[in-house]
C-alpha cells in the first residue's frame, strides 16, 4: 500500500479472504520512501458479504523497512483493542481485550496460536495451548472461585474426553438423515402435537 498523503510505502498483511481493505492511511516518519518508526496508523476494511459495514481500526504501529516490526497499539471502533509485538509484519504476542473477556498470548497469521491464557467474562480462566485460533494441546480451564474445571489435552475448544468433540448427529427429531419426505412427514404426523399440513 502507498499513503495518498506522503507517497510512503508499506505492507500490512491480511491472512482472511473475506476481509477487503478500503483505505489505510500512515501518517507516521518516512525513510526511503518506506514507514519507518513509530507512528498513527488507521485501516478501514470489510467483511465480505458486509460491505456496507465498515470496520475502522485506530492506533500507533512501530514500522521497520515499511512493515510493522515492534510495538503496536490499536482500537477497533466496536470496542476490540490490541497491545503487543509485530515481527516482520506478523502479529506475534499480546494483549486483545473485548466486551469484558482477554486473550494474552502468543499469535501465528493473525489468530491466537502456541502459549495463551484466556479470561471469560464468568471468571474462567483458560491457560495453556493454542493451535488454529482454538483450545488445542494442553490446558487447565479454572472457574472463578479457583476450582479446576479440567486440566488434560483439547481439541478444537472441548476437553479430549469430552462427548461433544466425536458426536455427529445421525438424523433429526429421531428421523434418520436420507428419510424420504412422505415417510418424514407421516413420522410427524404420528407425534401428539404436531398438526402438520
Amino acid at each position: 500500500n502507498t499513503n495518498k498523503s506522503n507517497g510512503c510505502r508499506f505492507s500490512i498483511p491480511v491472512h482472511s479472504k473475506e476481509v477487503k481493505i478500503t483505505d489505510i492511511r500512515w501518517d507516521g516518519p518516512c525513510q526511503n520512501n518506506l514507514a519507518e518508526g513509530e507512528g498513527p496508523i488507521q485501516i478501514t476494511f470489510y467483511q465480505i458479504p458486509n460491505e456496507k459495514s465498515l470496520i475502522v481500526i485506530d492506533g500507533t504501529m512501530t514500522m521497520t523497512g515499511g512493515m510493522p516490526n515492534g510495538k503496536a497499539l490499536l482500537r477497533w471502533n466496536f470496542g476490540l483493542s490490541f497491545e503487543g509485538e509485530y515481527r516482520n509484519g506478523e502479529r506475534t504476542r499480546g494483549v486483545i481485550r473485548y466486551d469484558g473477556e482477554t486473550y494474552d498470548g502468543e499469535f501465528y497469521l493473525d489468530v491466537f496460536h502456541g502459549k495463551g491464557t484466556y479470561r471469560f467474562k464468568n471468571g474462567d480462566v483458560y491457560e495453556g495451548d493454542w493451535a488454529a485460533g482454538k483450545r488445542n494441546g494442553f490446558g487447565k480451564l479454572t472457574a472463578a472461585d479457583g476450582k479446576v474445571k479440567y486440566q488434560g489435552e483439547w481439541k478444537d475448544n472441548h476437553p479430549i474426553n469430552d462427548p461433544a468433540l466425536t458426536r455427529t448427529l445421525k438424523g433429526f427429531l429421531s428421523i434418520p438423515w436420507g428419510t424420504s419426505r412422505d415417510e418424514a412427514e407421516k413420522a410427524m404426523k404420528s407425534r401428539p402435537g404436531n398438526y402438520l399440513k
